[in-house]
């Protein structure tokens, strides 16, 4: 919501989503339009076309990447990624598939790229870990305790559970209890409003034809 926000206000000028339907996705779909639509630049790193990618900032870009199908090559050897599954188990995913385009990079590929040409490589090598999977999974190990050992733990056969503790009733809140929040609801969804709207237009067109003004 703060970067939504940000956006509006002037504050945030460029959006780049990794994947997802954003516009689609959060609550306000009428502030995430506007939100969008303030910026210089909007990117997309997609597999596929949504609705996110026609409701754009002043210059728009889409950067089609690797499917989760599709094998990703790099100069270590061929890379898989981690999913968590409804069930909460990590584990890691390589594709098997000829990627649609010799062209197509990972997303990996394409963050490491941007963020290299933006920051350079004095804090961070950012080539490096583009080039293999399993370093950035030692980085996440090493500041993330549930993924200790990460990359040893996806190498076995469904991997590893990645404990929640409010599915152990566990609340880490001030009041170590969980906490609820109500919201009001609208008088009327949006798809209503727009119908409310669409016989309003009509009764008036109909009085205009008949000449009542």
């Amino acid at each position: 919501m703060d970067s939504i926000h940000a956006m509006i206000q002037g504050n945030a000028k460029v959006f780049i989503g990794l994947g997802g339907n954003f516009a689609a996705a959060t609550p306000d779909t009428e502030r995430s339009y506007q939100a969008l639509q303030q910026c210089d630049l909007t990117v997309h790193i997609s597999t596929k076309l949504n609705r996110s990618h026609v409701i754009t900032g002043k210059c728009a870009l889409i950067l089609p990447c690797l499917g989760r199908t599709e094998i990703d090559k790099q100069s270590s050897g061929l890379q898989s990624i981690t999913v968590e599954d409804t069930m909460s188990m990590v584990h890691s995913s390589a594709g098997q598939n000829q990627p649609a385009s010799h062209q197509l990079k990972s997303e990996v590929a394409i963050i490491a790229g941007i963020a290299n040409a933006a920051l350079g490589e004095q804090t961070v090598e950012w080539q490096k870990l583009a080039s293999d999977n399993r370093l950035i999974r030692d980085e996440i190990s090493a500041v993330l305790p549930e993924f200790k050992d990460y990359n040893a733990r996806i190498a076995t056969e469904r991997g590893f559970y990645l404990h929640n503790p409010a599915s152990q009733r566990r609340w880490h809140t001030k009041q170590q209890k969980a906490v609820f929040s109500a919201a009001m609801l609208p008088q009327q969804l949006a798809h209503e409003m727009a119908k409310t709207q669409t016989r309003i237009t009509r009764r008036r067109y109909g009085s205009y034809r008949n000449g009542v003004k």
